[in-house]
């Protein structure tokens, strides 16, 4: 038990005590980023209400395009270049495109009611998964038993928070789709599909950098038409708060600390000392740290929400990586992992 310990403490001094600056500086800078872009989304959906998802995705996507799109014309960094999408390649990201979607509508309308805590605990559960796929039933894997069982902790909190949070009564007797419960799962089954069809799709030519451009460009396509045939182009129109200063400025700093997140995020899956898990698990506990929207009453919930944000500062995942680490992970692989499972 004792060795136990002590693996996972060699195990967190060896990743935390890294000398390279710029990681040193992304990881702090994308912790705060991260934490006032989920307090903002919060703010906006469930203190102010605004709960059109349509609409909300589509402005912080457009805003990202814009941004994007400035850095492209105004940059001569090759860094901020987009490679130019061709004709017969397109078919192979759309999977792609509407994993990103789906995923950002489904995790709007899940943070618009459940803790940021829960959220972002919930949302610890692609990267375990795919990490212990990856590494289980592999003999040639190097990962240590340290960060398997973190990765295993990880995804068996995430699980044990949505089974045990007390709201799960009351939302049980919803409609599906009116439980937040039922978009965080969608959620994390779309994210997970993306990281997974990035892996196993022949687009490698295309960067981080790339695919989050052409996601947001054809998200604003996708979402202006829908948020029209759902009628919440309309609705919002009648939004009481569509003319105070303080929702107008909640939704800019939505849109640009969204578009900020992504781009440390593309900025991370092309350094391959970079890892951005446990900056997400940072975040997290940051936010659990402070209450300033509502928390779960239960105490079993909370002790549950700290021990996975902590385990997941001790394994490492690369997401959606343009030159995947170590081994490329094939179709044949994950389905043989399935299989085991």
């Amino acid at each position: 038990m004792f060795k136990f310990g002590d693996n996972f403490y060699r195990e967190y001094k060896s990743k935390f005590a890294q000398s390279n600056s710029h990681l040193s500086f992304d990881q702090p800078l994308f912790i705060l980023v991260f934490v006032l872009s989920i307090f903002i989304n919060k703010y906006v959906l469930s203190v102010l209400n605004f709960t059109y998802p349509t609409i909300f995705q589509g402005w912080q996507t457009l805003v990202g395009v814009i941004v994007l799109k400035i850095f492209v014309i105004c940059s001569s960094n090759k860094v901020w270049q987009v490679t130019r999408l061709e004709r017969h390649d397109f078919l192979l990201l759309v999977p792609h495109f509407i994993f990103y979607v789906s995923a950002i509508v489904a995790g709007s309308k899940a943070l618009s009611k459940l803790p940021i805590s829960v959220f972002v605990s919930v949302s610890g559960l692609p990267s375990s998964c795919i990490f212990l796929l990856d590494n289980l039933q592999e003999s040639d894997s190097t990962a240590t038993r340290a960060q398997i069982a973190s990765a295993g902790v990880t995804f068996a909190t995430s699980v044990l928070i949505l089974l045990t949070d007390t709201q799960l009564e009351e939302e049980i007797m919803l409609e599906p789709t009116n439980s937040p419960y039922y978009w965080a799962l969608f959620y994390v089954i779309c994210l997970t599909a993306q990281s997974l069809y990035a892996r196993i799709s022949d687009a490698h030519k295309y960067s981080s950098l790339d695919k989050f451009y052409y996601s947001n460009l054809f998200s604003v396509i996708i979402l202006a038409p829908a948020s029209v045939y759902l009628e919440e182009a309309f609705q919002a129109l009648h939004f009481e708060y569509a003319k105070q200063t303080l929702f107008h400025v909640s939704c800019l700093l939505s849109g640009l600390l969204a578009t900020a997140v992504g781009l440390l995020h593309c900025r991370a899956s092309a350094d391959p000392d970079s890892d951005l898990t446990r900056g997400r698990a940072v975040a997290g506990l940051v936010s659990f740290l402070i209450p300033v929207f509502i928390v779960p009453e239960s105490p079993v919930v909370k002790w549950l929400i700290f021990l996975n944000l902590t385990s997941g500062l001790l394994f490492p995942f690369e997401e959606g990586q343009n030159e995947p680490i170590g081994r490329t992970v094939s179709l044949a692989s994950i389905q043989k992992n399935l299989m085991v499972i």
